[in-house]
């Protein structure tokens, strides 16, 4: 089983994109997963199929094609995730249902900033669930990380608390979504 191509390459998080795959030697009954989610298919001819995205998809997934004792592995087919991947993030929801996610740390490195490899991220960036968008917002102020953030009534979002590499940062930082400069 010879796994080729994906199209399109990519899908919302919310699932529900029917990806064409160009494949070699699969049977129908063969059982296909994206990451570690099964997924319907429906055979399209000899050599394609539709597979049917599942909700939830987070980061670069594998495809792979279970059939009897063969498993056939496309790795990091299916890429979905934020434009920088990252833990120790804070994440607000914004009142239409996106989310907002604020700073955080770019490596696998432990929390601890005198290690290689610790780099916290002034990055901010909104996700559309529904949509499947990640787009860029404006930065933190400093490269940031284990913050707080609430939403507010009027749509604004704080953010405080944390901590960088140069040493705590306690400043608290607001979000206008409307493109308002932040109070002094």
């Amino acid at each position: 089983m010879i796994i080729e191509s994906l199209s399109p390459p990519q899908g919302p998080m919310s699932g529900g994109t029917w990806v064409t795959v160009k494949a070699k030697g699969f049977a129908t009954g063969a059982k296909w997963l994206l990451g570690k989610s099964r997924a319907p298919t429906r055979v399209k001819d000899a050599q394609t199929l539709l597979v049917l995205t599942p909700v939830g998809l987070a980061g670069d997934v594998d495809l792979q094609v279970q059939q009897s004792s063969l498993v056939s592995i496309k790795g990091r087919a299916f890429p979905n995730h934020l434009a920088q991947a990252r833990n120790w993030q804070t994440t607000a929801m914004l009142g239409d249902g996106t989310l907002l996610v604020i700073g955080g740390n770019l490596s696998v490195a432990p929390n601890d900033c005198a290690l290689p490899g610790w780099q916290p991220t002034s990055a901010v960036e909104r996700i559309d669930p529904v949509a499947g968008t990640v787009v860029a917002f404006d930065s933190l102020p400093d490269n940031n990380f284990v913050m707080t953030a609430a939403t507010m009534q009027d749509g604004s979002v704080v953010s405080a608390g944390g901590a960088s590499c140069g040493g705590g940062n306690a400043s608290p930082y607001f979000y206008f979504l409307q493109g308002e400069p932040p109070p002094q």
